[in-house]
């Protein structure tokens, strides 16, 4: 069994340091000493302020905030969880495709659907919607990077195409 240590999702009013770079850095290079597999980062682009109650303020891109941790750790780079219907599958998979490559193979990718209503409507990608195109995407995603061609059937068939080409 393997363990890794994920930046609080949870407001922690005693410890405000937490989100601090030097802090960070401190805790992925801890927990690397102590045998730990991974360190990861969650993903919320527009916290809704129903949840703000509870979770922390703190939500770094994923993408940018593991590459960051990847220059100082050998630990695995896992994103917890990329929700994603919030993004194009082109950019994403860029994304982990270059996170990847960067950090030598250390990532792992942890998608979901989503859950908060509020963060979808203030993004306006329809929450209804938000299974299927994950599906999609993640189809799409999976083409990119593993075929060297362009061809992809899916509902943003003609989106995939006209970009790709």
């Amino acid at each position: 069994m393997e363990f890794a240590l994920n930046l609080p999702f949870r407001r922690l009013i005693k410890w405000k340091d937490y989100k601090g770079p030097e802090t960070v850095i401190e805790m992925a290079k801890r927990i690397e000493k102590l045998g730990f597999y991974g360190f990861t980062a969650g993903d919320h682009i527009v916290m809704p302020n129903y949840w703000l109650k509870e979770a922390t303020e703190v939500w770094f891109d994923p993408f940018s905030f593991l590459g960051w941790v990847a220059g100082a750790t050998n630990l695995r780079l896992i994103t917890n969880i990329v929700v994603v219907p919030y993004r194009s599958p082109l950019h994403t998979a860029k994304a982990i495709a270059t996170l990847d490559y960067m950090s030598q193979g250390r990532v792992i990718f942890g998608a979901s659907v989503g859950y908060l209503e509020g963060e979808f409507k203030a993004l306006h990608v329809p929450f209804e919607e938000r299974a299927p195109r994950t599906d999609e995407y993640i189809k799409m995603m999976k083409v990119l990077w593993t075929q060297a061609g362009t061809q992809f059937e899916g509902g943003l068939v003609g989106v995939f195409e006209a970009l790709v080409q």
